[in-house]
């Protein structure tokens, strides 16, 4: 992400086949975009590539979040969502047996969306990088995701090894 102008990122994935997508990259941690909603600050990003991560949020809560990007009309201007890491929460008898899979397939039904569960992005520390703003191409084909993201700004030579003085 950092030195190459494009590179491809795979993972397994349980989502069905899915021809290829393409749209901007952007999102991050969910919490973090619902602060945004209604504030100048939150972007205008039409056929983009929703990814999201988020850690200590329970799968009502995620799935709380995603209901109103979907009520404000963001989730309708998306290809698809990416889903990272959901990490750091222990289940209790209030989840009730309510898990993220359960979310990921409400939301699909909900606003007919692909969602792409799986990337190793977020809080964790197994974690890819992920320039926000670039261009991604998003496939699902037999198990495995795909993503080739480009038109990021990268380190040149001189920068990513400095001349010595």
């Amino acid at each position: 992400a950092l030195t190459s102008p494009s590179f491809t990122l795979s993972w397994a994935s349980s989502t069905p086949a899915l021809s290829t997508l393409t749209g901007t990259l952007w999102g991050g941690n969910l919490a973090m975009i619902m602060t945004l909603v209604g504030t100048p600050w939150m972007p205008e990003i039409d056929k983009g590539i929703l990814v999201i991560e988020d850690v200590n949020e329970h799968p009502f809560r995620t799935e709380r979040m995603l209901l109103q990007l979907h009520q404000c009309g963001i989730l309708a201007r998306q290809q698809a969502i990416i889903v990272g890491s959901f990490t750091g929460f222990k289940p209790s008898d209030y989840d009730n047996g309510f898990d993220f899979a359960t979310v990921w397939q409400r939301i699909r039904e909900l606003t007919g969306l692909p969602v792409i569960d799986g990337l190793d992005f977020g809080h964790d520390l197994a974690t890819v990088t992920l320039p926000l703003g670039a261009q991604g191409s998003l496939s699902v084909a037999g198990g495995l995701a795909s993503l080739r993201v480009s038109g990021h700004p990268v380190l040149t030579d001189a920068v990513a090894s400095p001349a010595k003085e």
